[in-house]
């Protein structure tokens, strides 16, 4: 039905969201709409889009930025962000209620803002932090969302901004294009990211959230996250479910079931070998036992061949004599 860079202009633009399709719908209020993202990148991924509403244009909310710069003014741009902020913790709400459902736990969710987002009209990603989703294909597609490398950009991050506090400022600094002046500094809406850095990180080795292992292939990260995954759910007692092929749960429960009937076959054969060494240690212990006390119990024979040279001197000593 709808295609193209602009699908997401087109969903915000809808008069009444209600009419797309539960497929591609989460939900909506009346100033945004949450649709299921195309290609998720974790478990869970929504994109939280704020509506095209009066007296904001489709050409001003293009991106973060263009949204910011036609906010006006801090209070204006804290408040706005505000409301997205509320409709995304309804959200979260929601994909917490749905992993525990379905998984038995809940893990952190993640949501921000891409710095230099790949499609128009801004928009809000609520994602689940494993980014174990099945469109895992690029380092790009994993760097752009670990929430530590400066890409991702924390709405809470975002509205920190509006006060701006150093603590705050000192997080995005290196992502900002410099020099600041006083002036830029005093409007946030001004901010203007600076690209190469940005570009660097998406180029940089995939780096683990949990562990900080540094992974330099897509199959590598994957295979560690799901690694962690099974560690998250063995850790609660849970069964393990995969994130990115349903048909892996069984498969992997039945590999792991195989894997540790081996490893009780390899320490069940590790253990008869070490009692075999252990009961050969013992019998040469027993033989060296037996050869010393043959040692010690046979003094007088001992000292009559110990003797025999003296003995045979005295011997040719009377004979000489």
């Amino acid at each position: 039905m709808y295609t193209g860079l602009t699908i997401l202009r087109t969903y915000a633009g809808l008069p009444d969201p209600g009419v797309l399709p539960d497929a591609i719908r989460l939900t909506h209020t009346d100033c945004s709409l949450t649709v299921f993202d195309a290609y998720p990148k974790g478990v869970y991924h929504f994109l939280l889009l704020p509506r095209i509403l009066a007296p904001l244009r489709a050409a001003q909310m293009t991106d973060l930025q263009t949204l910011l710069q036609h906010l006006g003014t801090r209070d204006g741009a804290r408040a706005f962000l505000q409301r997205l902020r509320a409709d995304a913790d309804a959200v979260v709400r929601t994909v917490r209620a749905e992993m525990v459902k379905e998984h038995g736990t809940e893990w952190p969710i993640q949501v921000g803002f891409h710095a230099l987002p790949s499609m128009e009209h801004v928009h809000l990603h609520i994602v689940s932090s494993d980014l174990a989703g099945e469109n895992i294909k690029k380092k790009v597609h994993f760097n752009s969302f670990h929430p530590e490398k400066g890409f991702f950009l924390h709405l809470d991050d975002v509205l920190s901004w509006c006060d701006l506090d150093d603590v705050a400022y000192a997080k995005v600094r290196p992502f900002l294009a410099a020099p600041r002046t006083q002036t830029e500094l005093e409007s946030p809406q001004k901010i203007k990211f600076n690209k190469p850095a940005l570009q660097a990180i998406l180029k940089s080795d995939m780096l683990c959230v949990g562990c900080k292992e540094t992974m330099k292939t897509v199959r590598t990260a994957l295979d560690h996250v799901k690694m962690h995954w099974r560690l998250m759910l063995k850790a609660k007692g849970l069964p393990y479910k995969s994130a990115i092929d349903p048909k892996e749960s069984a498969e992997t429960e039945a590999l792991e079931d195989a894997q540790r009937d081996a490893e009780t076959a390899a320490e069940a054969e590790a253990l008869a070998k070490a009692q075999d060494s252990a009961t050969e240690v013992e019998s040469a212990d027993a033989g060296s036992k037996r050869k010393r006390a043959a040692l010690e119990e046979a003094p007088e024979d001992g000292e009559a061949g110990v003797s025999a040279q003296p003995t045979a001197k005295r011997r040719e000593n009377i004979r000489l004599g």
